[in-house]
């Protein structure tokens, strides 16, 4: 027997009908066994044809329907992106400019009920006409206003403008400044790089007219608004020293004022005023303090902050950096208490003796200057105490509709610890001004009267001198 063949015995009963067929392929086809078996096998084969055509279809239609799933899936999701993006675009959903949300656990919801169905009740019966947009703004303010603190405040639309001007320390205008004169307006300053400096005036003209209208006996408010918009072309005519006129074309333009004004004083001693903590307030301070003390002349140094607001922070650490030695300058807290900042001085510092001066209008960076000088024992501290400001500032602009915010952010302590927030700084030495010059910017107060300034001399060695001159008014233009 050959390996290969299989016996009958060796097959499950399900294989049977397959050997049957075999062992009967050569008998005569015309017998009825054939013909049975004829008739057996076209219906088994069209029993598996059947089976193998459902098989098919089956597997073909179940590829359809995962196509068809996929091609579902990725509409779906297009379609959701696209529709979320018009509704988006249409303001609809997700939009911040119309959806306000409150994080807040303690926000009463009946409150913001109550705000939205203020808005609907105007809007169905107020008896006017009236911008949905200038409430909104009001709101904004009233919120703002409802913090209770003097330094958080919104500006309205196209009036941010005027803060940064301010903090810069820029003012539209030709950079001089005039006081009444008989003839006209005398110059007394003119601003280095200014409009009018490169036209040419100069300190003792004599401004007469300003297109074509006589100033002579003009209120300086109407004059003043000669200078206000950037960029007029002004046509000016002065009076010079040889007696001749003049007209020059001046452009009005954004004035950035000088902060730091320094003088010699008789015996050696060097006067610093700053005016405002701006950018460059430091560069300018550090190249007066350079010029002050070399050639070993300098005696000592009167630093005026009289009348200073105050400005940002960064200059004032910096100045604070030159006077003082290695230290804690300030430290900032946020509500919570925790320190977000903390401003350091270096080795370096002036060692000549220093005098400060301050008055009631001393405040915010001018104090944070003068508390470090206290707590260092740098030198004494001249006049009446300083205004009480120590809260930090931030701004954010909204370039869109020249609107903004400036928000008080956190608490300034001085080296020790003080925050002098509503207390201020007491002097070492309190010395008040005559009430008619109290309110005055040092440079107006006539030479001799500055009892603050005398003091100040004194403290540092020199004998003063009893001095008077007349007051005059000035305004910058």
């Amino acid at each position: 027997m050959s390996e290969n063949k299989i016996s009958k015995e060796d097959l499950s009963e399900e294989e049977q009908p397959l050997l049957d067929y075999a062992d009967s392929v050569n008998a005569d086809e015309s017998t009825d066994y054939v013909k049975k078996n004829k008739e057996k096998r076209a219906k088994k084969e069209k029993k598996e044809k059947k089976k193998r055509t459902f098989g098919g279809e089956l597997r073909v239609n179940a590829l359809a329907l995962f196509l068809g799933a996929v091609v579902l899936v990725v509409v779906c999701v297009f379609g959701t992106f696209f529709f979320a993006g018009k509704f988006y675009e249409s303001q609809y959903f997700l939009n911040p400019s119309t959806k306000v949300s409150f994080d807040s656990e303690e926000t009463d919801l009946t409150k913001i009920a109550k705000f939205q169905e203020i808005i609907d009740f105007i809007d169905e019966k107020y008896y006017e006409e009236y911008d949905i947009n200038t409430l909104i703004e009001g709101a904004i303010d009233g919120m703002v206003e409802s913090l209770e603190d003097d330094y958080s405040k919104y500006y309205l639309p196209d009036t941010m403008e005027e803060y940064t001007s301010f903090i810069d320390g820029t003012y539209n205008g030709v950079g001089i400044v005039i006081e009444d004169n008989e003839n006209g307006k005398y110059v007394s300053e003119v601003t280095a790089d200014s409009p009018a400096e490169k036209a040419g005036v100069k300190v003792g003209d004599i401004m007469t007219k300003v297109n074509g209208t006589a100033v002579v006996g003009m209120a300086m408010s109407e004059l003043s608004s000669y200078f206000e918009t950037e960029g007029t072309v002004l046509e000016i005519e002065f009076l010079l020293a040889d007696g001749t006129t003049t007209v020059r074309k001046i452009t009005v333009s954004a004035v950035k004022e000088p902060t730091v004004y320094a003088k010699d004083i008789d015996g050696g001693i060097k006067y610093i005023q700053i005016t405002q903590f701006i950018s460059g307030t430091s560069d300018e301070f550090r190249s007066a303090v350079e010029t002050a003390v070399s050639g070993n002349s300098c005696k000592g140094i009167i630093l005026d902050l009289r009348n200073n607001p105050g400005g940002y922070e960064s200059e004032a650490s910096k100045v604070a950096d030159i006077i003082l030695p290695e230290g804690v300058i300030a430290t900032a807290k946020d509500r919570s208490g925790t320190v977000v900042k903390t401003v350091n001085s270096d080795a370096d510092c002036i060692s000549v003796p220093m005098v400060i001066l301050i008055n009631q209008n001393t405040a915010s960076a001018a104090e944070l200057v003068t508390g470090a000088f206290r707590d260092f024992e740098k030198g004494d501290i001249i006049g009446v105490k300083s205004y009480g400001k120590a809260l930090g500032q931030q701004n954010k602009e909204f370039s869109a509709d020249g609107s903004g915010i400036v928000l008080s952010t956190s608490r300034y302590y001085t080296p020790s610890g003080e925050c002098i927030d509503k207390v201020g700084i007491t002097p070492t030495q309190i010395v008040e001004l005559e009430d008619a010059y109290s309110s005055l910017d040092p440079d107006a107060i006539p030479e001799g009267a500055d009892l603050q300034l005398n003091a100040a001399l004194e403290a540092l060695g020199i004998e003063v001198k009893d001095t008077t001159e007349t007051v005059s008014e000035d305004v910058s233009a």
